[in-house]
């Protein structure tokens, strides 16, 4: 389970033919404050290519690292890259296990890792 951002906001089930709901044809339903996630996630893309062509967002590595695993749990990025989900898997409190067989991609990822993280 996991806390859903839209918490509260109401959708329809089914299609709605116009702007009124005169013509409406399915049920509305509210967004509970947590379920389980489903298939399709809309994260923003983009990243820091002067890193890595083929940057990953954290906002993804992040919620997979959340939906898969609890704290404490080892977290295993068999193409670790930059260090993007070696990174996340740190701020969410699980270990992690990162391998990468490019120098250049490995340097990036030690780097990465070095930087602390302050809590407020």
């Amino acid at each position: 389970m996991r806390k859903n951002e839209t918490a509260g906001t109401t959708y329809y089930t089914k299609a709605c033919i116009g702007k009124d709901e005169s013509s409406y044809n399915g049920k509305r339903k509210t967004v509970a404050e947590e379920s389980r996630r489903y298939n399709v996630w809309t994260i923003k893309i983009g990243g820091d290519f002067n890193r890595h062509r083929a940057a990953f967002p954290e906002e993804l590595a992040r919620d997979h690292i959340l939906s898969w695993s609890n704290e404490g749990d080892v977290v295993l990025d068999p193409f670790a890259g930059s260090g993007t989900t070696p990174k996340m898997a740190r701020l969410m409190g699980r270990r992690f296990i990162g391998i990468e067989v490019n120098p250049d991609y490995c340097e990036i990822c030690r780097k990465r890792l070095a930087q602390q993280v302050f809590e407020f």
